[in-house]
């Protein structure tokens, strides 16, 4: 098991695997300087990815999604450990994040890697839940 950055010739297995973007979203972003997508892969099959946005040392972790049904095997941990490895080797000192205030997996998650909060947005989501922002200096 591995994460390496998204290749083109994956575009198409990850798009038929997330509700989050379409093949043509994926294709769009990963021609973007700024962005960054990481795949966790075992074998050939994509478990899970993450995709961020890079400005010089800074970055913001927008998404980060283990599929079904590898949830709850700690694929998560390995996958936001070596994402943040591959940031920090880009030279990014201080990563940004937003999380649902009642994603209490995810805000575990992040708590665990040392994420602080550091605001919040009120009714931020369709469902008026707030939106926690988090950051962790590497």
């Amino acid at each position: 098991m591995k994460v390496v950055p998204l290749k083109e010739e994956d575009l198409k297995y990850l798009s038929e695997k997330t509700d989050r973007y379409t093949f043509k979203e994926l294709k769009n972003l990963s021609t973007k300087r700024f962005v960054r997508i990481f795949v966790l892969k075992e074998e050939k099959e994509i478990l899970g990815y993450s995709l961020c946005w890079v400005f010089n040392e800074e970055a913001e972790l927008h998404w980060i999604e283990i599929f079904p049904p590898h949830r709850g095997k700690g694929l998560g941990k390995l996958l936001l450990k070596e994402t943040l490895n591959f940031l920090s080797g880009e030279g990014v000192k201080k990563v940004f994040l937003e999380v649902e205030e009642n994603n209490q997996r995810a805000i575990n998650l992040y708590r665990a890697f040392g994420f602080k909060e550091n605001g919040r947005r009120k009714n931020y989501y369709p469902s008026g839940r707030d939106a926690i922002l988090g950051v962790l200096n590497l």
